[in-house]
């Protein structure tokens, strides 16, 4: 029962720190040299206290910790990627990254003779705050046409600093309005859902968000954008470029593809509780709850260098238990099988520690490997069209022809909140 632990791992481990001081400072390891400040000794203390509880690597922990003069020192010294310990302002940066947090309007558009096509307005944004609308047509941006230009130059137009304010001309049912936008901060959507024919939708996922502008995140999203294609016989689902996020979310999304109580994924892990503060490491797994509105849909998963993560639990489930009615199209998965949670520390910093190794049911290992299609798409195609050529040519069954979206997506895609490549399989 993949529970609640991962979560109480880390709230409890402030707690346990607290019990254990006397222990910690009683160590003749654990000693900090007279010259370094109480508040550094606090510090560090709490630094290595963390990483003896929950780095799954426990081999790799210095017999001296003190021969390191600072926390960032420490954790480089484990020589892991993903353990390492974050000042202040580089905590607060790597927070914003781990939800769809991003400024200016809050809109996805497309292009019309006009100007631009509203298609969605994202909740609780500066646009649906100023009363735009889907389906509004975008003639002007402070009085610059944005008739016939690209997106990129659309994007400059409507775009600013956080606070400036843009005036849009806004056709609305033949209707003229002037409409006036305070560029600002919003969590915008995960998901993304559109059609590209009359057989076929398309759903695409950057992240696995606990905090994204649905209030369960990203698993949400993916529940309602089922819902709004239940319509379609296939379904093209874009993992590309989605370097993972929260395995709860993860957990949640895979389960609406297979069974209840399917195993999704193995585990070794590290844990800690109040009889074994120093922690241990154990086996376990994830399985899937409710949700199977994915059951018996069929669809085509893309997937690219940048799906790694909580994305290859998802893969690597569909591989394992849906190959019959899901192809997987693309280049080489990352490779990430580790998992990694975090911790804020007493000044303010934060530290992310690989608590645990992700262990495929049936097939093999991916760690450092990462994923092989059943498709392979070289560099030079578009894995998007190799899977509508595969559901036209019978891979996914018979279909429509279809009009050829490559345009559509890019434009999507290049609407999509972006954030740094740093392949995150986070356990909270």
């Amino acid at each position: 029962m993949k529970r609640f632990a991962c979560i109480l791992s880390v709230c409890a481990l402030c707690f346990l720190l607290l019990e254990t001081a006397c222990t910690i400072q009683s160590n003749p390891v654990t000693t900090r040299p007279s010259s370094t400040t109480a508040a550094d000794s606090e510090e560090f203390a709490f630094c290595w206290y963390a990483l003896q509880v929950l780095f799954i690597y426990q081999s790799r922990l210095p017999a001296d910790p003190y021969v390191y003069s600072t926390p960032a020192s420490l954790y480089a010294s484990v020589d892991d990627p993903y353990t390492k310990y974050w000042e202040p302002a580089q905590a607060e940066t790597l927070l914003t990254q781990l939800t769809t947090q991003t400024g200016g309007i809050g809109i996805y558009i497309d292009s019309a003779s006009s100007g631009y096509l509203v298609k969605q307005v994202f909740k609780n944004s500066p646009g649906e705050k100023a009363g735009l609308r889907a389906g509004d047509t975008l003639r002007e941006a402070n009085g610059k046409s944005l008739a016939g230009i690209s997106v990129s130059t659309a994007r400059t137009y409507l775009g600013g600093d956080i606070g400036d304010t843009v005036s849009l001309t806004v056709d609305r049912q033949g209707t003229i309005l002037t409409i006036h936008v305070v560029l600002g901060i919003y969590l915008a959507p995960s998901v993304f859902v559109d059609s590209l024919d009359s057989n076929t939708a398309y759903i695409a996922l950057t992240q696995f968000s606990d905090e994204t502008n649905d209030p369960l995140g990203s698993s949400g999203e993916f529940s309602a954008a089922l819902d709004s294609t239940q319509w379609a016989r296939y379904t093209v689902f874009d993992l590309r470029e989605n370097t993972g996020g929260a395995v709860t979310q993860c957990i949640s999304i895979t389960s609406q593809f297979v069974p209840v109580n399917t195993v999704i994924i193995n585990t070794q892990e590290r844990d800690v509780d109040s009889l074994r503060p120093y922690g241990y490491t154990q086996n376990s797994k994830y399985v899937a709850g409710t949700g199977q509105k994915a059951l018996t849909r069929r669809f085509e998963v893309l997937v690219d260098h940048w799906t790694a993560s909580a994305s290859e639990i998802l893969v690597n489930c569909l591989r394992e238990r849906r190959s019959s009615t899901i192809r997987i199209v693309g280049t080489q998965t990352y490779g990430k099988g580790s998992g990694w949670t975090y911790s804020p520390t007493p000044k303010n910093g934060l530290v992310t520690i690989t608590k645990l190794l992700l262990i495929p049911v049936i097939d093999s290992v991916y760690n450092h490997v990462g994923i092989t299609p059943d498709i392979v798409v070289d560099s030079a195609s578009d894995a998007l069209k190799v899977a509508l050529s595969d559901i036209g040519s019978g891979g996914l069954g018979k279909r429509l022809a279809y009009s050829d979206p490559s345009n559509w997506v890019a434009r999507m895609r290049t609407q999509m909140p972006k954030r740094a490549k740093f392949p995150m399989c986070i356990v909270r």
